[in-house]
């Protein structure tokens, strides 16, 4: 069984910024592959982390162009982002693999698949670390999760973060 060690932001996209900050420990420019659609928010915290994004291709049905990831496979390239776009979980078998192989980081962006399921395992439990949104299906104003796996064997220094406390505007909102 994984162990999974979770922390919980105000958004998906700042708990990103400090799990790529826990996995990007070299000061060498390292990349990381992003799928060609992709929120905007994805962006700022991979170059926070002084990462250079390099695009791969997806299909129709959102579903990797599997050549353009090979395509793109260079001696920099440290991590790659597989996306499950509507909750619809992707071939996780397949970025395993590709990951494995070529010993890259699997981070696994869940921000709109939060509670799916596959293979009787939680959407957000296949990456070396996942990014989780609750707040985008339920009626709530913040919610950002941050999972890392047992085999990053490290623990999230939070002493530098401020607990987020809405206005009170936006905590009746």
């Amino acid at each position: 069984k994984i162990f999974i060690m979770e922390y919980h932001f105000a958004f998906a996209r700042t708990a990103l910024k400090y799990g790529l900050r826990i996995l990007n420990k070299s000061n060498k420019k390292n990349r990381i592959l992003i799928p060609n659609y992709i929120c905007e928010d994805i962006i700022k915290p991979i170059k926070i982390n002084n990462l250079e994004h390099v695009y791969y291709e997806l299909d129709n049905n959102f579903e990797p162009i599997w050549n353009t990831i090979e395509n793109n496979l260079t001696k920099d390239v440290k991590f790659i982002l597989m996306v499950h776009y509507f909750g619809r979980n992707q071939n996780i078998e397949k970025f395993l693999k590709i990951s494995n192989k070529h010993n890259l980081f699997l981070i696994e962006d869940n921000a709109h698949g939060y509670g799916g399921t596959y293979k009787n395992k939680m959407l957000g439990e296949f990456g070396n670390l996942s990014i989780s949104s609750p707040r985008k299906l339920y009626n709530i104003y913040s919610g950002g999760i941050l999972k890392l796996n047992n085999n990053i064997n490290k623990k999230l220094d939070i002493s530098s973060l401020k607990e987020f406390v809405p206005s009170k505007k936006n905590f009746i909102k």
